[in-house]
């Protein structure tokens, strides 16, 4: 079940997709909850035939999930809700309606990658929801079979696409509990009631619901990984004989195909961090990180990962463009003449300082200001360097700067990308001063009224109203710290801090109602009586080939239409790169 303001986003993403009837069916489901398939018949007033047709829509494009009513989580999950044994429940899969906003940028990827071939067969598996190898003939006939063989091998070992089965048509819930059942069962088999649901302490099911997670992720990899047969077998077989040429895997053509969101998303990812370092830096930063991101790109399975593997300066070299000149960004006496392993060194030394860790340097030592900020996470390195060890150090730890291999810490640049979002929200609606005080608090903690004004620089006039506001907004908490045990307010200090969670929260849920006003707005426009009959005219096949059949209003109402469209896209553009960093991006080390 999802809000309000992610029910409607979600309805609008499914109308401009599947139409109305389909609509109409997601916001029941999205509103409230599972249901079977009766009560969408009484809750929707459609038919069930369309209902059916909808239902099997929804799962062919994986926005729905259903299961038994007999699952070992349905007893919770439906909340009371009476069932007949054994009906199947159907749940809206929010999370993979959201991604559909992203799948223009899905395409450039794609294009990019794999060029234009590659494009085709994206879109056209986007657009089936999934599709198994043998249909690709029919659907992409411009292709041969060689050709897409090759293209599809290539990402699915890239993980670009994936395999899916029936298993993943369950929730994750649903998946988990069924899982600690079955390791519940078994152990109440092996150790009779000694071990049984009903008398195992706390500590013994966080023991099973960890090991419920782990079959269930072995269980999901191999699903994941179904199309491609014998690679395994022809490494050892390999290895074995020492010679001959290694077998190239091939595709189970029964095997359903789809694409994989995540590696999508990390390349969204590698390019935010690459764009966060050139505004940070400059241009011969955002390439070295380029270089390493893409280093490390077979490593990066996931947007949990907390740092990427560790890279060593000659791998580096090898990933940087040859035309590109990394002198450019650095000043010092004949640093132009400095050798390429030179530059890239002093470019590494700069991505794995943290602002407080050069202040601190600046300072002649650690003060506790930057203390504080270093703690807060304001400005944490892009680059750690890899200890003997196996832990990281920075610059200012000492025995870094030694080190000859580095991986990028995702941690600290995802605190970066959400507080500039955060910045940019509070920028726009409060002002500079509200930006200075948000900043102030997150890199130097709790403070009370009075220590923040002077931080600031602020009278404390035109702070008082100012944190109310913020305050109000969910931007700022409050920590009450009693004296005595009384708590009375006045013999009670007040400190302000700031939750980024909660704050990120909040500007999430302001940016879903942006997206969903701009997909509305977009309809209206298109749906005004004149423009849309305008827009069917244009769309015949005569008006087509020859556009001087419209007169010169009809040219120039089309062409203010296509203006608002370029700005509504740019702007939803932008909003989407908020809503992935928000909410795509986890804060790790909250």
């Amino acid at each position: 079940m999802a809000d309000q303001v992610t029910t409607r986003l979600c309805v609008w993403i499914v109308k401009s997709h599947f139409g109305d009837i389909i609509a109409n069916v997601v916001n029941v489901l999205a509103s409230r909850g599972r249901l079977t398939f009766r009560q969408l018949v009484v809750f929707t007033k459609i038919r069930p035939r369309a209902i059916r047709a909808t239902l099997l829509v929804l799962t062919q494009h994986s926005l729905l999930w259903h299961s038994s009513s007999t699952s070992a989580s349905n007893n919770v999950l439906l909340g009371g809700k009476e069932t007949d044994e054994g009906e199947e429940v159907f749940e809206f899969n929010v999370d993979e309606c959201l991604l559909r906003l992203r799948f223009g940028k899905y395409l450039l990827i794609a294009k990019e990658l794999f060029g234009d071939d590659g494009l085709l067969l994206v879109q056209t598996i986007l657009d089936h929801g999934r599709l198994r190898f043998s249909d690709l003939e029919s659907k992409i006939p411009e292709l041969d079979r060689s050709t897409r063989q090759k293209l599809v091998r290539k990402m699915l070992q890239r993980r670009f696409l994936k395999s899916t089965s029936e298993y993943m048509n369950k929730s994750r819930t649903d998946r988990l509990a069924e899982m600690e059942h079955k390791v519940l069962t078994m152990e109440s088999k092996n150790n009779s009631a000694a071990s049984s649901s009903a008398l195992a302490s706390a500590k013994r099911l966080g023991e099973i619901r960890i090991l419920a997670e782990e079959r269930m992720k072995k269980l999901e990899e191999e699903a994941a990984s179904l199309a491609l047969k014998g690679s395994e077998s022809s490494k050892t077989s390999n290895s074995v004989k020492g010679k001959g040429r290694e077998r190239v895997p091939t595709i189970d053509e029964a095997v359903w195909l789809r694409v994989n969101f995540t590696a999508f998303n990390i390349q969204i990812r590698n390019s935010l961090i690459e764009e966060a370092a050139r505004a940070r830096y400059n241009e011969g930063a955002a390439a070295v990180m380029r270089a390493i991101l893409i280093g490390t790109e077979e490593s990066q399975l996931s947007l949990s990962d907390l740092r990427t593997e560790s890279i060593n300066s000659h791998s580096i070299m090898q990933e940087i463009q040859e035309d590109r000149d990394l002198s450019v960004g650095l000043a010092g006496k004949n640093i132009s003449a400095s050798p390429m392993s030179s530059l890239l060194k002093e470019y590494i030394h700069i991505l794995s300082g943290s602002d407080a860790s050069w202040a601190a340097a600046s300072n002649g030592g650690g003060t506790s200001a930057g203390a504080g900020a270093s703690q807060g996470g304001m400005a944490k390195p892009f680059l750690t360097y890899s200890s003997s060890s196996g832990g990281t150090t920075t610059v200012g730890g000492g025995t870094g700067s030694g080190s000859s291999k580095v991986h990028v810490e995702f941690a600290g640049v995802y605190r970066r990308l959400k507080q500039a979002v955060l910045d940019g929200y509070v920028r726009e609606r409060w002002g500079l001063l509200a930006v200075r005080v948000v900043r102030i608090l997150l890199s130097m903690g709790k403070m009370d009224e009075k220590q923040l004004a002077k931080v600031a620089m602020i009278s404390p006039d035109d702070v008082r109203p100012l944190i109310s506001v913020l305050s109000l907004s969910s931007i700022v908490s409050l920590q009450e710290v009693p004296k005595g045990k009384d708590f009375m307010p006045s013999r009670t200090s007040y400190f302000w801090y700031v939750d980024l969670a909660r704050a990120t929260k909040v500007v999430l849920e302001t940016l879903l109602k942006t997206m969903a006003n701009i997909m509305e707005r977009k309809a209206a426009e298109s749906e005004m009586p004149v423009l849309k009959t305008l827009l069917e005219a244009r769309n015949r096949t005569d008006v087509a080939e020859d556009e001087s059949l419209l007169t010169i209003p009809e040219k120039q109402l089309l062409q203010r239409w296509e203006e608002k469209m370029m700005k509504f896209n740019v702007l939803e553009t932008r909003v989407d790169e908020a809503i992935f960093i928000l909410r795509e991006l986890p804060l790790l080390d909250a």
